[in-house]
């Protein structure tokens, strides 16, 4: 997952597999103006959880409950990070401020 606060806009995106094998996934996608208290939300999430439950659940959860989603896909899954968020983070190349919030998964 990658959550980008720029300069009045926001960006959110959750790259998915279900499997480690799997060659394809999809990317949920959530656009704003702000994160707002979102990346306080899923740090309270994950410290809450302390491991004991699957966290990719409970945060995609939290996404989406006040969130509305767009889930586009299969896509071939990225092969690196920068392959992954590079675009993304790309777009916000003209902001003064980029606040980026990388979390990894199960």
């Amino acid at each position: 997952m990658l959550a980008i606060q720029g300069e009045g806009r926001a960006e959110v995106r959750v790259f998915e597999r279900f499997s480690l094998e799997d060659a394809e996934g999809t990317v949920s996608s959530w656009q704003d103006e702000s994160l707002g208290d979102l990346v306080t939300e899923l740090t309270e999430v994950l410290l809450t959880n302390q491991g004991v439950h699957c966290p990719g659940e409970q945060v995609k959860a939290t996404l989406e409950a006040d969130r509305e989603f767009s889930v586009e896909g299969p896509y071939a899954a990225p092969k690196s990070a920068s392959e992954a968020f590079g675009p993304m983070l790309a777009s916000f190349g003209d902001d003064r401020f980029v606040q980026a919030t990388m979390t990894v998964l199960c």
